[in-house]
């Protein structure tokens, strides 16, 4: 197994009908471990996001990601393309139970860094509009910046 300082770039783009299209970047730093298995991205969060000093780690599979937030927001968003999963959002007024349903999952991560694609879509109610996101993560070792 091997572990490296990187730099993580994330980029999400979220629509939603009726509602205009959100754009957003993230570049911070934090670690990467890679096997052949599953790859681990983890990071603390700051002011830029409005999650100063949240823990954020991303689990990836073949067959999925798992987002997991520590902190006053948080918890933990499965995300399996072609299944829909629960996800409770943890904040300081309680709960939120969002629907999370996996569209697609592009691993492009090596023991170098690489670049991990996915789209989902995240519903609060069967009421509201599904918000599709798609969010691409490109790791680089901190000696290749």
């Amino acid at each position: 197994m091997a572990k490296y300082s990187v730099q993580i770039r994330m980029h999400t783009v979220s629509s939603s009908p009726g509602y205009q299209t959100q754009d957003n970047e993230l570049i911070t730093y934090g670690t990467y471990i890679y096997t052949p298995q599953k790859q681990i991205i983890s990071y603390t969060e700051d002011s830029e996001n409005g999650f100063e000093g949240h823990r954020a780690t991303i689990h990836v599979t073949k067959e999925e990601v798992v987002f997991s937030r520590y902190g006053t927001y948080g918890g933990k968003m499965h995300i399996v393309t072609g299944d829909t999963t629960l996800y409770d959002y943890k904040t300081p007024y309680g709960q939120l139970p969002l629907s999370v349903k996996g569209l697609q999952l592009k691993n492009g991560l090596t023991p170098a860094g690489g670049t991990l694609k996915l789209s989902f879509l995240l519903t609060d109610t069967p009421a509201n509009p599904a918000i599709k996101n798609t969010l691409t993560i490109t790791i680089k070792k901190r000696n290749e910046e």
